[in-house]
């Protein structure tokens, strides 16, 4: 029995093999049916990671600062790579919930007006102290329905003093009395016929705001930036006036004048104004020259992205790739190139998790952010209209495995192929929800050992 089937198994792997070789051996066509293709539909497949970009280092004019946020910067911050960025700002107040229909209320006087800040982060070297300056605001209404920028000039409404200087270290609740002729002159809410409290929008024309500063240029180190927290920032007015004189009373009314309103019942405005000064970037550390800046000439070895309106990089596609790929298809007789995809990729210069907490966690690419021109991959505009049914597929995230940022610009480029544009320049700058951020990110350029690459998938169709 045992014999009966090695001879089966024998005979079946002997015919097996038979099989096997006369099928190895059979030559088979492998066109066999394109005669049957129309040739309009004949197609040929190709991936070009030759794909040409050049890389140039500019300036974004500036950026919409208004109501940005609640919470902002005051100080400066150094970067090795990027120079100093100094942050100032302006705020409105407004009383919030008059006891009096008459403002304080007939025959009122001031007896203090008390300031209430609150500093909820220092980044930087938070041991160093500081002298903040706090200016009064006359002949500047900012209106709510109004843009402002970071490079907004403010100083033609501010005196040659403060208004009140103090001393800041680390975060934390600082408290001071400004002078009373300041809360005399709240007090005086009546201007001819016009009552300043009637509402916060004539209160905002007799009452123009706060400006903030940190008095010390910040020349050296980290530099030091402190954010005050608004929402936690009041200014208390104590007074009294007839009724309460009346009543016999020794004690005071308050009224409470605020910053900002979580309810947002309060009209007021706040501006976030930011310069930067790259003559302190360090070369010896990689930092940007001064004379790449705003040069489309020569290729730069390294992009420089900064938020709030700083660094940019300007990315060129190289026309003449796209003209190569046109005409190889031409010359084997296809009639028009189809993009399958079309991936951008930059390396980040430093990778480790130092320069990850340095840099964006996403990027954008633009034709013009300032005029918000969007590529059809990336409209952020668009993406927060909830019944606009778009979903971006740009990409631009920070890969913290692979130390790179990769985008998605098929339709883009398979519009320069078909002529639907013709901008082969593009911004690069951070994803728009991260414009008004301290952060930046150091990229290699097309002048380094590891520029840019642009890789295509495609297929030419006759």
């Amino acid at each position: 029995m045992i014999n009966c089937l090695k001879n089966r198994l024998f005979r079946w792997s002997v015919a097996l093999g038979i099989a096997f070789s006369a099928t190895a051996c059979t030559p088979y066509d492998d066109t066999f049916g394109d005669n049957f293709i129309p040739v309009s539909q004949l197609m040929g497949s190709e991936v070009d990671s030759n794909m040409l970009v050049r890389t140039y280092i500019d300036t974004w004019d500036s950026t919409e600062t208004s109501n940005v946020n609640f919470v902002p910067y005051l100080g400066a911050k150094i970067d090795p790579q990027t120079g100093r960025s100094t942050f100032s700002f302006f705020a409105n107040y407004a009383p919030f919930g008059f006891k009096e229909l008459d403002g304080y209320g007939a025959g009122a006087t001031a007896d203090s007006l008390v300031v209430i800040l609150t500093f909820i982060e220092v980044g930087g070297d938070a041991t160093q102290t500081y002298t903040v300056d706090m200016y009064e605001v006359n002949g500047f209404n900012a209106c709510k329905d109004s843009t402002y920028y970071n490079n907004f000039d403010i100083t033609p409404y501010i005196g040659a003093q403060p208004l009140h200087s103090f001393q800041q270290t680390g975060a934390g609740r600082v408290s001071f009395k400004l002078p009373l002729t300041f809360a005399e002159k709240l007090i005086d809410s009546r201007y001819k016929e016009e009552n300043a409290y009637y509402t916060d929008t004539t209160f905002h024309r007799h009452y123009n705001g706060m400006y903030f500063k940190v008095r010390e240029e910040i020349t050296s180190g980290e530099g030091t930036y402190f954010r005050l927290d608004l929402g936690q920032s009041v200014m208390n007015v104590f007074y009294k006036n007839d009724k309460i004189r009346a009543e016999g009373g020794d004690r005071d009314s308050s009224q409470r004048l605020m910053f900002y309103d979580p309810n947002a019942t309060l009209w007021n405005t706040n501006i976030q104004l930011v310069e930067h000064d790259y003559s302190l970037a360090d070369p010896a550390q990689g930092g940007v020259p001064l004379a790449a800046i705003g040069d489309r000439t020569n290729e730069s070895q390294y992009v420089y992205i900064k938020g709030f309106a700083s660094l940019k990089g300007w990315i060129d596609l190289n026309e003449a790739s796209f003209e190569r790929i046109k005409d190889q298809a031409e010359a084997q007789g296809y009639s028009r190139v189809a993009i399958h995809k079309a991936k951008l990729e930059f390396d980040i210069v430093k990778d480790n998790w130092e320069e990850y907490f340095r840099s964006f966690s996403a990027l954008g690419v633009y034709y013009n952010l300032m005029k918000k021109e969007f590529l059809v991959e990336y409209n952020p505009v668009l993406a927060q209209v909830q019944t606009s049914g778009y979903t971006p597929t740009l990409g631009g995230s920070l890969n913290h495995s692979r130390g790179k940022y990769t985008f998605d610009i098929t339709t883009y480029v398979q519009q320069l192929f078909t002529g639907a544009t013709d901008k082969f320049s593009t911004e690069l700058l951070p994803a728009y929800g991260l414009r008004n951020e301290t952060g930046r990110t150091w990229l290699y350029g097309s002048a380094s050992s590891r520029p840019p690459k642009l890789v295509i998938v495609y297929t030419m169709i006759r």
